[in-house]
């Protein structure tokens, strides 16, 4: 008998764990106009190109990120952690 109440006390606190997630979705969904359910897949925002790719494959990296981003730019360097950190901070004083 008390595995029984047992089982039915677990399934009962997951039920309302249930609806209280769902509630919680609904909450968000209609607090910050986020709909958690329908979030598109963003295309990535850059790319590596490595020394162990061809330059046709090279070729097609760049022509497949050109199509699906408007504005793109190039920076190529040998240690990317040097090098474009420090370009990237002297164009942004330059710019300011």
């Amino acid at each position: 008998m008390e595995g029984v109440i047992l089982i039915v006390a677990v399934f009962l606190i997951f039920v309302w764990c249930f609806i209280m997630v769902k509630h919680f979705d609904e909450f968000l969904t209609d607090s910050f106009g986020c709909d958690f359910q329908n979030v598109e897949k963003k295309e990535p925002s850059c790319v590596v190109l490595t020394k162990d790719m061809t330059d046709e494959e090279m070729m097609e990296e760049i022509q497949y990120f050109r199509k699906h981003h408007q504005k793109m730019e190039i920076y190529l360097c040998e240690n990317i952690c040097e090098d474009l950190t420090a370009y990237l901070n002297i164009n942004s004083d330059t710019k300011r």
